[in-house]
């Protein structure tokens, strides 16, 4: 196995499969609007990439410097799991090195971890120890349609922790068309007022607080079969 140069990039190019996600041909456009905006709203069907690849594309451009940490949430432990070892098989890695997990009573992570899955739970549980959840660079709720008490409490912790940490850049993503919903709710800062832009370093130009970028899913071929005899009800 080829060795890596660990001072950058940990993730090889991305293999073929992977690259043929409907989301491969979207990363710089990605990057560039998580960049530029506090928090991106990403709608995809599923199949198109984004839960796997996603976190990839931020480790590529550096989301992980100075030991900062790429968190994903998952509704399910099961998911947390199982896309860990995803991304773990083809980023070539074992898991709990580079990437990792941690749910309730198991976490495989260590201090190499730069992209790490979690439950919304756990994550809740961090912010009790680490109110401004200074590890993160990016965290990325992911599969946030499937909204439940742990989800709704971990955005509303986000929400206040974005407004301390203009730095810190917040992923929706969502399968269905909730994303304008999403998006009004971290824009808004209270009744009949104007949506908030973040505060920039060195007198720059505002940083935009969300956007929305939709992304096709996966589309499969589909074969017509007919039959010489015509059926009647």
């Amino acid at each position: 196995m080829a060795e890596f140069d660990l001072d950058s990039s940990f993730i090889p190019a991305l293999h073929k499969p992977a690259a043929l996600l409907p989301i491969a041909k979207h990363r710089e456009s990605l990057l560039y609007v998580i960049e530029t905006h506090a928090v991106t709203i990403v709608v995809g069907q599923t199949g198109s990439g984004k839960t796997t690849q996603i976190p990839q594309f931020l480790e590529q451009a550096g989301w992980c410097s100075d030991g900062k940490v790429i968190g994903i949430t998952q509704p399910r432990r099961v998911a947390a799991t199982t896309v860990a070892l995803r991304v773990a098989d083809e980023v070539g890695c074992e898991v709990g090195k580079e990437v990792g997990y941690s749910i309730r009573f198991e976490d495989v992570t260590s201090s190499a971890t730069r992209i790490k899955f979690l439950t919304d739970g756990l994550l809740i549980r961090e912010a009790l120890v680490d109110p401004l959840l200074s590890r993160y660079s990016v965290i990325m709720v992911d599969e946030a349609h499937e909204r439940s008490i742990s989800t709704d409490i971990l955005l509303g912790l986000l929400k206040k922790i974005r407004r301390r940490r203009p730095e810190l850049r917040i992923i929706i993503s969502s399968a269905t068309l909730q994303a304008e919903d999403f998006l009004a709710f971290f824009s808004r800062t209270g009744e009949d007022k104007a949506p908030e832009k973040a505060p920039a370093e060195g007198g720059e130009k505002p940083v935009e607080i969300g956007t929305i970028v939709s992304l096709e899913g996966r589309t499969y071929p589909i074969d017509t079969l007919t039959t010489a005899t015509s059926w009647s009800s």
